[in-house]
């Protein structure tokens, strides 16, 4: 009994923190980080504490000492966003430098914005156009830090991808996109989603548990209208579409058919909109030609790709793969095993919230056994 109810808290702590419900959430880093790193140890885990001495994720792995395996470095997306985020790093020349420079574009500093009272940022973490501005900048203003301050953390980075707008940050710190350019798109592609998001009534919803076939065939035959939108794991998916097929999916899966689908957890998540959907085709309007406008470089660093979870280094290639990314589902699990293949062994979360290691810990078998260390933004 008693491990049939670890297991269901355990289920309900991944999903809040995957999609950052924050009671859950809360509770779910009181646990890690009062662990005793002995504890940790015994079980060749890495743990990792919430600040170092200069504000920086400081983390103690206990494997691969001698011979390091490849590292890829993950950039997260929507939903990683959170009330905290980027404060600390206010006191870092190298991050501001990076603020100040994104200022010149947006009209405004981001850090700043990050910085007000908790109710003014509350309000402004419900825009989708803000949230992909403080991501995209925050995060690449925490690479600059990291450069300066612990820099062996980038050393044997063999592959760099980012959740949807993350994929932005993976593209500059690739080298394949200039900050300023990739700013300018990101602030553009916020405004026109959050339109269409506001225009239609659409949403999303997580599902864990149905393998991915299971789930394509249900949808077929009970819910023509809706598409998968991400690829998370191995049976761990976002669902979009309308508002009503939203909600209604939910229930069923909630009720009738939570047995026979092998549903753990279904929900309507927190965003506003079906992103990464046909729903999002007016968005591209607007946004391919800002994509088609800039340079695109052939990368320094390997890029794994949303739309197929594969390598590409063909700069027309992947211009068309980053225009295709909003109406095409985020192939994650794809992108995860990709670089398991290529000899990645420990992958790097840069992000407001642990997101992307929990999908690596816990729903990729294929990553069983790998090392994750996350630098909180």
């Amino acid at each position: 009994m008693m491990t049939l109810v670890r297991k269901r808290i355990g289920y309900q702590l991944e999903i809040a923190d995957t999609f950052e419900y924050p009671s859950l959430a809360s509770l779910a880093n009181f646990i890690f980080y009062n662990l005793d790193k002995k504890f940790g140890k015994s079980l060749n885990y890495d743990v990792v504490t919430e600040r170092g001495k200069d504000g920086v994720s400081q983390t103690d792995s206990f494997s691969f000492k001698e011979n390091e395996a490849s590292k890829m470095l993950m950039f997260s997306g929507q939903g990683s966003q959170k009330v905290g985020m980027c404060r600390s790093m206010k006191d870092s020349a190298e991050e501001r430098c990076v603020f100040h420079r994104a200022e010149k574009i947006l009209g405004y500093n981001v850090l700043d914005v990050c910085l007000q009272n908790d109710e003014e940022l509350i309000e402004r973490l419900k825009s989708t156009a803000f949230v992909q501005v403080a991501l995209f900048v925050g995060c690449l203003a925490k690479i600059e830090q990291i450069k300066i301050e612990n820099p062996h953390i980038l050393t044997n980075i063999n592959c760099v991808a980012g959740l949807s707008v993350g994929e932005f940050c993976a593209l500059v710190y690739a080298g394949v996109l200039k900050f300023e350019d990739a700013l300018e798109i990101v602030r553009k592609r916020g405004q026109v989603m959050e339109e269409e998001a506001n225009r239609l009534s659409t949403s999303m919803a997580s599902i864990y548990g149905p393998r991915m076939d299971q789930l394509k065939h249900y949808l077929e035959v009970n819910f023509k209208s809706l598409e998968i939108s991400t690829y998370l794991g191995d049976n761990q998916h976002t669902v979009a579409g309308s508002n009503d097929d939203i909600d209604s999916f939910v229930d069923h899966l909630n009720t009738k058919d939570k047995e026979s689908m092998n549903v753990v957890d279904v929900r309507k998540l927190r965003v506003a909109g079906a992103f990464h959907s046909i729903y999002m085709k007016k968005a591209t309007v607007v946004v391919d030609p800002l994509i088609d406008a800039v340079e695109f470089r052939k990368p320094c660093t390997p890029v794994l790709m949303n739309v197929t979870g594969s390598f590409s280094e063909d700069t027309n290639d992947i211009k068309e793969q980053l225009k295709k990314q909003l109406v095409e589902p985020v192939q994650w699990r794809k992108t995860l095993v990709s670089a398991y293949e290529s000899n990645v062994r420990q992958f790097i979360e840069v992000s407001p919230s642990r997101v992307l290691t929990s999908i690596v810990k816990n729903r990729i078998s294929d990553c069983d056994g790998c090392l994750t260390d996350f630098l909180e933004v």
